[in-house]
């Protein structure tokens, strides 16, 4: 069997090793990145406590106002501030917490497990208890993060979907980079080459551009799509005599 018709990984289209990776969906490549992001995200230093703590003027109204500076008054017709919008968008409905718990609704699905009750506050609280004593109260986001961590290795085996759910938790710790510090560039496309596609037995020829960590390469021109486990073929095909 040569590479072509061996099993890739469904995250980053690595075809998998015939002996460490058999039978997985995922390479072991891709599973350390998602325990890294997620470990990154979780914690009472991790990026989803500093949106909170460090992003909380990002969230009022006066964002960004110092305790020795006058409240002022904004004009409904100014627009919202892009960092409290982002702000909000990833601590809110729909957000970092949600979107991962609906993967562990998911995965506890197909496992056959009671579905998790999530209760308190989503971030990592720290209290002071009579006598100065910390006291630690992971919020619903590490609790999350805790049960993916647990089922990775069964996800990596047999989830065709991991791939969308490891670039889901890539976005996510990006976002919330650029949400803490906005001077942050984010990484941009690249060129990969020419599309190969034949159209009306013409080949289409236009710049292909890829976002690393896009599911897809699509061109714009023809609209020929491939997806992450194509594009080892893809450049085969744009670079056949390599």
């Amino acid at each position: 069997m040569n590479n072509q018709d061996r099993p890739k990984c469904v995250g980053c289209g690595h075809v998998l090793h015939a002996v460490d990776e058999a039978g997985r969906t995922a390479c072991r490549r891709c599973e350390d990145t998602v325990k890294e992001h997620l470990n990154t995200l979780a914690g009472p230093d991790g990026l989803f406590a500093q949106l909170v703590w460090l992003g909380t003027d990002a969230l009022s109204r006066g964002g960004g106002r110092s305790n020795n500076e006058p409240a002022v008054k904004s004009s409904k017709t100014i627009a919202p501030s892009p960092v409290r919008d982002q702000a909000m968008n990833l601590l809110g409905v729909g957000g970092v917490v949600h979107t991962l718990q609906r993967w562990v609704g998911t995965w506890y699905t197909e496992l056959g497990f009671r579905q998790p009750v999530w209760k308190g506050q989503h971030h990592y609280v720290i209290l002071l208890a009579p006598g100065g004593v910390k006291v630690r109260r992971p919020g619903q986001l590490d609790n999350t993060v805790r049960v993916l961590l647990n089922n990775l290795p069964w996800a990596c085996e047999h989830r065709g979907d991991f791939g969308d759910f490891s670039r889901e938790v890539w976005r996510f710790v990006e976002d919330c980079k650029t949400t803490i510090d906005p001077t942050i560039v984010r990484p941009s496309k690249i060129l990969v080459g020419r599309c190969p596609n034949t159209v009306d037995h013409l080949v289409c020829g236009a710049q292909l551009m890829a976002d690393p960590f896009a599911a897809a390469i699509r061109c714009a021109n023809c609209g020929t799509s491939w997806k992450r486990q194509e594009w080892p073929s893809l450049g085969r095909a744009m670079h056949p005599g390599r």
